[in-house]
């Protein structure tokens, strides 16, 4: 028998092993070893996986499979099996026309066969492989958490449906969007597929199920809460603080040497300067009293945090004297009179008591 088997063409395939000679036809039938025999007159037919050649046992040669016995023939009959993963392209019952060519075809992508098999197994739905020649279930992978699947022999992983944005599902191998649940009040999720819900982040709420997204804090309010699904939690800046930001986790600061009273400020234009003469190093002070007077020998502009010492030479016994110190200096050089006509209010003076150098 010629050995015409190719690895190339007929990848998958193993031989058989033959039976022991096939008796003499008649009346007597077959003799033991595996043979059998039909129908008067007789026929000898093999038994799966072996081969009647009139031979001593040997093994099939590769690739070549024949039909029963024939009459008084030295026939031969192969049957051929498939390695896992592959199934015969051309089976009748395990035997073709004597000498022809057999093929075994290879599993195809989202299907498996293992050595038993006669016809390849789809992935069940919920699964996907991408091999070809598959031998076992186990090359079919689970859909992941966050998607499902009802396609049978599905052959890649974009069969796996992800859950739509506002919803998860912890779910493993899915085979329907019935696993996918609606996020809870105080959670969201804005990305499909998702294993899991975020909680609404500090500055942000949600009181309803099924989020994409949280909703953010209004200007001039705050949270520091985490999950939260009412929006009692975005509470007003306090007084002496400020936001023109909306989902925001705090509020800013009026700067030193300001101040306000607001609650809800959305401006710092709401921070009150502290008058000029006066200073404050309190942040976000909430009050003008907050606003200190400068000590005698100093002076401040407005919205200032301290106070600048007089120019060297001269000095002053009033508290909160303004930038203009050069009042002072006109003072102790003698120009009163001129100071009180032109620039000096008089009502300033009141009390002053002056030292020159």
């Amino acid at each position: 028998m010629p050995n015409v088997f190719d690895t190339s063409v007929h990848a998958g395939l193993f031989a058989g092993t033959c039976c022991p000679t096939c008796s003499t036809f008649g009346g007597g039938g077959c003799a033991p070893g595996g043979c059998s025999y039909f129908g008067s007159g007789g026929t000898c037919s093999a038994l799966p996986s072996v081969v009647c050649d009139g031979s001593a046992a040997h093994p099939c040669v590769p690739g070549i499979c024949a039909g029963p016995c024939g009459y008084g023939a030295l026939g031969q009959s192969c049957r051929m099996a498939c390695s896992p993963g592959f199934v015969l392209g051309n089976p009748t019952d395990g035997n073709v026309v004597a000498n022809s060519t057999c093929s075994c075809l290879p599993c195809t992508a989202g299907t498996w066969g293992d050595s038993t098999a006669t016809t390849c197994t789809p992935c069940s739905a919920g699964r996907w492989s991408s091999s070809v020649a598959a031998a076992s279930s186990d090359t079919c992978l689970p859909c992941p958490a966050g998607t499902f699947s009802s396609v049978l022999g599905a052959n890649d992983s974009t069969t796996c449906i992800p859950c739509a944005a506002g919803s998860w599902s912890s779910s493993v191998a899915a085979t329907g969007s019935e696993v996918c649940l609606l996020c809870p009040a105080g959670t969201f999720s804005n990305a499909t597929g998702a294993r899991e819900c975020m909680p609404c982040s500090p500055g942000t709420w949600s009181n309803t199920s099924g989020a994409s997204m949280c909703i953010p804090c209004r200007s001039g309010r705050w949270s520091t809460s985490v999950g939260s699904n009412e929006s009692a939690t975005c509470v007003p800046c306090l007084a002496g603080t400020w936001s023109n930001v909306t989902g925001t986790e705090r509020c800013f600061s009026c700067a030193l040497g300001r101040w306000s009273d607001v609650v809800g400020a959305l401006s710092d234009i709401e921070c009150k300067a502290c008058e000029a003469g006066r200073f404050s190093a309190t942040l976000a002070a909430s009050s003008s009293t907050a606003c200190l007077p400068c000590a005698a020998g100093t002076w401040s502009n407005q919205s200032s945090s301290s106070c600048h010492p007089c120019t060297a030479g001269m000095h002053n016994e009033i508290a909160k004297l303004d930038a203009n110190n050069d009042t002072a200096l006109y003072l102790s050089q003698g120009h009163m009179e001129s100071r009180l006509e032109t620039t000096v209010p008089s009502a300033f003076f009141a009390g002053l008591e002056l030292t020159t150098h």
